[in-house]
């Protein structure tokens, strides 16, 4: 088999795999939203906890981007939780 025929058949093999994978989040966020069929919604907020008073504080003081406290804070328990640190 020459190597034009290997590479199509690699990134068709890509092409399916990643399609299945994008069907199972699909089917996953559908059955989250009880929305078999229906529209999902980009962002549904749910202000459990204090959600709310951390988002105003981050508002107000200008935080909302890359930066900021709430940012630090979040990337050092990604580290501490996956064992990054």
């Amino acid at each position: 088999m020459d190597n034009g025929k290997q590479h199509k058949i690699f990134f068709a093999n890509i092409k399916t795999n990643t399609m299945k994978t994008y069907q199972q989040l699909i089917s996953f966020i559908r059955s989250t939203f009880h929305e078999p069929s229906e529209f999902i919604p980009l962002h549904d907020p749910r202000f459990i906890g204090n959600e709310r008073n951390y988002l105003l504080d981050a508002m107000d003081t200008n935080f909302v981007s890359s930066v900021g406290e709430y940012v630090g804070r979040f990337e050092r328990m990604c580290a501490e939780y996956t064992g990054a640190v």
